[in-house]
């Protein structure tokens, strides 16, 4: 594994992915912006965006942590 490049810091998002809470991935975003982004996490984890995801080498997520994303993205605002 490469080390992290001294010179980025690393996001909100990335940084407290390990938390467990849905509001890192929400915070300091636009509210226009919040539709879209649901929108565009819904589709990664459904069954067609899984596919698509296949299709170019990512792993698809265990059928019951998609279901769980699917929920804590219902709970973004």
């Amino acid at each position: 594994m490469a080390a992290a490049d001294p010179r980025i810091a690393p996001s909100p998002e990335i940084a407290s992915a390990g938390t467990g809470t849905a509001e890192a991935a929400g915070k300091g975003h636009e509210a226009a912006a919040l539709p879209a982004l649901k929108s565009f996490l819904a589709y990664t984890v459904c069954e067609a965006g899984q596919e698509d995801l296949t299709d170019i080498h990512y792993a698809p997520l265990p059928v019951s942590m998609a279901a769980r994303v699917r929920d804590v993205i219902q709970t973004l605002s």
